[in-house]
């Protein structure tokens, strides 16, 4: 998320936080102190909550041709200890990459991290496959 300005909000604050846009209406609601009339699907970044991974998908119709028909989206788990990880569901091939070292994803070091990729590949489908709530 992008500067944000306003109530809660203390000038110069910075955080490295991950989030993603159902934060955005969480926050704006959670600033103008009006409560959401459902739960939402994001986190208020202003309240204590904290990712720790955030699941990215793209589904069928997207612009990443990988999504094999009856199987999953492409999916990718990017966490907040600096990895970004992804399974090519085409080929089988896993993608692992220091997003501190290697912000634009270029160098894959899945074969140097494998304790890495084992743990992330779990986190991964037990987030796909769940159900709220999740973990």
């Amino acid at each position: 998320m992008g500067p944000a300005r306003g109530p809660g909000f203390t000038a110069g604050a910075r955080r490295g936080d991950l989030t993603a846009n159902v934060d955005v209406p969480a926050t704006i609601l959670d600033a103008a102190g009006v409560s959401p009339p459902l739960p939402p699907d994001g986190y208020s970044l202003l309240g204590d909550h904290r990712r720790h991974a955030l699941l990215l998908e793209r589904l069928i119709g997207s612009r990443r041709p990988s999504h094999k028909p009856g199987g999953r989206p492409w999916l990718q788990l990017k966490t907040s200890a600096g990895w970004a990880f992804w399974r090519d569901e085409t080929t089988g091939r896993l993608h692992l990459y220091d997003r501190d070292l290697d912000p634009r994803e270029v160098h894959n070091v899945a074969a140097r991290h494998p304790q890495v990729v084992r743990r992330l590949e779990a986190r991964m489908d037990a987030a796909a496959d769940c159900a709220d709530p999740c973990p």
